[in-house]
């Protein structure tokens, strides 16, 4: 089997190819779908690719009862590597993955350390909200972002999970404003984030949107069995 990806704008009228999860859509005129499809390749999922434009006016987030807000810039405090571990596995089985072929990962705490370490080579800042279940101690979720030492160059938005036990409790946002508002005390005078989700995490793509993202274009990915 193999797999590829390829990008494309936003914007397009003409006809669609669907993702067969439901959800998204890429031109079925472009020129990386027809290349892929003449060539025994089949959509497999779309991504989202979406911009928000800074500084926001966004709402500094207070966590719901029973929740604590932490945040932290370049390597994972020591007491929170475990839970980073547990959370970094899910993040390869709990987001969508359509019909493209992604094998589970193994986290420990010494992956997180050799995580964090080689994060910290290329001069980006590293900043990482978490929340944490107060009564069990476990974290319920994380985001970050990657943010470049030019300030004229845009923070990328990586990595967000909320656990599934945590859901429905608005987490989600409230871990994205809380690093939104990190970024602007930290590191102000960037121009935007970018990010990416899964078309059919609408759940996510809600949050995005409610805090302000649009979205600028797609990336598709692509499969040929045998």
């Amino acid at each position: 089997m193999l797999q590829t990806s390829a990008y494309h704008l936003a914007g397009s009228d003409g006809p669609q190819l669907r993702s067969p999860t439901g959800y998204g859509t890429v031109p079925a005129d472009d020129d990386a779908a027809r290349f892929l499809s003449k060539r025994g390749f089949r959509l497999a999922q779309v991504d989202r690719i979406s911009r928000l434009a800074l500084p926001s006016d966004a709402e500094e987030p207070t966590p719901p009862p029973g929740y604590e807000l932490l945040l932290w810039e370049g390597a994972t405090p020591e007491d929170l590597v475990e839970g980073m571990a547990t959370l970094h596995a899910r993040m390869s089985t709990d987001p969508p993955l359509g019909q493209v072929d992604w094998n589970p990962e193994e986290w420990d705490a010494e992956r997180v350390k050799e995580n964090d370490a080689r994060r910290g080579e290329d001069g980006r800042l590293w900043l990482t909200a978490a929340v944490r279940h107060v009564a069990s101690g476990a974290l319920a979720g994380f985001t970050d972002l990657s943010v470049p030492p030019e300030p004229d160059r845009p923070a990328m938005q990586m990595d967000t999970i909320v656990a599934a036990e945590h859901r429905g409790r608005r987490l989600g946002m409230l871990l994205k404003l809380a690093n939104l508002h990190a970024l602007d005390r930290l590191a102000p005078g960037h121009p935007a984030i970018y990010t990416w989700n899964a078309e059919e995490n609408r759940h996510m793509l809600d949050v995005n949107e409610a805090v302000g993202f649009v979205a600028i274009g797609y990336e598709s990915a692509w499969r040929r069995d045998g």
